[in-house]
């Protein structure tokens, strides 16, 4: 967490022995991080003073600045600007109380994701109570917030885009920057790819934005890039991302940089980095891409007939999707090692080969009922006693196949055929008109 204890020694003598350019710099911190409090209500606050008295000390910084600019220096310690709050706070202190009740009950609301009353009580509260042009910024953008969260793209733009111009009049560059993130993100799902794109780069090439941030930045604009199939301008940016890491970058975006780096130069066949990244994706503290990364290793095994690696690495993946319950992961993975097993003529791939049925009947997914039906009839194929089982998973598969557009019926259609050539015909007969039933 970042601490800030100012001192009226600090401001007092902040000129002494500091060049001008530092002190500006220092300056923009103090009000960055104050700009950051003002995001967070009193309750959740570092700084436990006031929103009058945080704005009036980011009003004095900025003046600092300016009279920095101009050749002047200011000598008005910091608190007193506090002081000259002070009497307008003991006037509205119960609005002030009322107006955070109201406040924290709608943010009680969001907490609980019941978005429908949050918004009722944000917009009640913007409706009937007297609100300085900072608290209703931070009102509009919760709901900028909460109309994202329910697919209300439209309204959460319009709240954002307020908000946005609030930020440029005050000259928030710091908050701006922030802002544009989520309006990133925003776009994305609007299908605005292109303003997307625009909004996140003001993000990237601008002189103020934090490190942390910019890493975060730089790994969305690769993200969309990728999504847009141009690996180049993806490649480049989850580069510049991995160049802008420093301590402050959470384990979560680590994770998700390592992993998307990796895949980038999986897609590009540098094998060697994609490896080493995939591995620092697994050793990262965030496990929401570990399974991939784990089953992306055990593919890349595979295709270099490393059947004992690639078994190793899928089975890890494999635990975690069974963990999780993710149907869709446990399918895939399944087929996986059942392909692997296979290619040892173990017993096992009957297990996995099950497994994944299992998913895919959960998931009631047509093209994964279509694989795995094949695959176990063509498992059971090999087996004299097991004809019975083949020809009801041959039919299983056209029936996946016949709901599927495009899909190609022959081949399945030319493994039903030769089962009856294998099969008693009456046997055979009885299967069908009761599977057709």
């Amino acid at each position: 967490d970042e601490t800030l204890y100012v001192q009226d020694y600090f401001l007092q003598s902040i000129d002494i022995s500091i060049p001008e350019k530092t002190e500006i710099r220092l300056h923009k911190y103090i009000i960055g991080i104050y700009e950051k409090e003002l995001k967070e209500s009193l309750r959740t606050r570092s700084i436990t003073i006031s929103r009058q008295a945080l704005r009036a000390e980011i009003e004095y910084h900025k003046n600092c600045i300016e009279e920095i600019k101009n050749g002047k220096k200011s000598n008005e310690p910091v608190h007193k600007a506090e002081e000259k709050s002070a009497v307008q706070e003991k006037t509205t202190s119960a609005i002030t109380e009322s107006l955070e009740n109201k406040l924290k009950e709608a943010q009680e609301y969001f907490d609980k994701e019941n978005y429908t009353k949050s918004i009722e009580e944000y917009l009640k509260i913007i409706d009937t109570e007297e609100l300085d042009s900072g608290m209703l910024n931070e009102i509009r953008h919760k709901l900028g917030i909460i109309y994202k969260n329910v697919a209300d793209y439209t309204k959460a733009q319009h709240y954002y885009e307020l908000v946005e111009k609030y930020f440029k009049y005050n000259n928030e560059i710091i908050n701006l920057n922030y802002l544009y993130y989520e309006l990133t993100e925003l776009y994305h799902v609007m299908y605005k790819n292109e303003r997307a794109i625009e909004t996140i780069k003001k993000v990237i090439y601008s002189v103020d934005t934090p490190q942390s941030l910019m890493v975060d930045a730089c790994t969305l604009l690769g993200n969309l890039y990728s999504e847009l199939d141009n690996s180049e301008e993806a490649y480049a940016y989850y580069q510049k991302a991995l160049e802008s890491l420093d301590e402050n970058t959470s384990e979560a975006t680590l994770a998700e940089l390592y992993f998307k780096y990796a895949l980038a130069n999986d897609d590009r066949g540098d094998s060697a980095t994609a490896f080493e990244y995939y591995n620092k994706c697994i050793s990262s503290n965030d496990t929401r891409y570990k399974s991939s990364a784990y089953s992306n290793l055990g593919s890349c095994y595979y295709e270099n007939n490393n059947f004992s690696d690639s078994k190793a690495c899928f089975l890890k993946a494999y635990e975690i999707e069974k963990n999780e319950n993710n149907y869709d992961g446990i399918y895939y993975i399944a087929i996986n090692l059942a392909n692997i097993f296979a290619e040892e003529k173990s017993t096992e791939a009957l297990k996995y080969l099950l497994e994944a049925k299992q998913s895919a009947e959960f998931l009631n997914e047509n093209s994964y009922l279509l694989e795995v039906s094949i695959m176990l009839g063509d498992y059971y194929y090999n087996d004299p006693n097991k004809h019975k089982e083949a020809l009801i998973e041959y039919l299983k598969a056209k029936s996946a196949a016949e709901n599927m557009p495009n899909a190609d019926i022959s081949k399945i259609e030319k493994r039903i055929k030769d089962m009856k050539l294998r099969m008693d015909e009456g046997t055979f007969e009885e299967i069908v008109k009761n599977y057709e039933k």
